[in-house]
């Protein structure tokens, strides 16, 4: 069998994530789609946080009102997911909010909102892959 391959040249973007390569390695972000979801979520005016979830955060224990919608919840904690592909520094505050995916209350979703501002204060946030790393 023959395959006909066509070189398009160094990689820049795969999969809505950006590879950079410079003289330490490759850097891989997703900047583009975190700022798509802050956009979209009409988070782009809001106040900055420093750190993604609250610590001694009590959100197993909420007990609030259910969400009406809880289907915008889980798109918003979907789209999270795919983002913490390079974004590690998120992975807890993630898993903590895909727990309540069956019934969110308003106190996951204020939680989830927190998530957003602290992306929308690092957007260009990534995972440097060294050259010169074993791996």
């Amino acid at each position: 069998m023959c395959f006909r391959m066509k070189d398009l040249g160094p990689l820049k973007y795969f999969f809505g994530i950006e590879v950079a390569r410079g003289p330490l390695g490759l850097f891989l972000c997703q900047q583009k789609y975190a700022h798509e979801i802050v956009d979209d979520c009409g988070f782009l005016g809001s106040k900055p946080v420093d750190f993604p979830i609250e610590e001694n955060h009590k959100l197993p224990l909420a007990t609030g009102k259910l969400l009406d919608n809880p289907s915008l919840y889980r798109c918003l904690v979907g789209r999270l997911l795919y983002l913490i592909i390079t974004r590690p520094e998120l992975c807890y505050a993630v898993h903590t909010l895909s727990q309540f995916m069956q019934a969110p209350k308003e106190e996951h979703m204020h939680a989830a909102r927190r998530v957003l501002r602290y992306i929308k204060a690092t957007p260009g946030y990534g995972i440097l892959l060294r050259s010169n790393s074993n791996l």
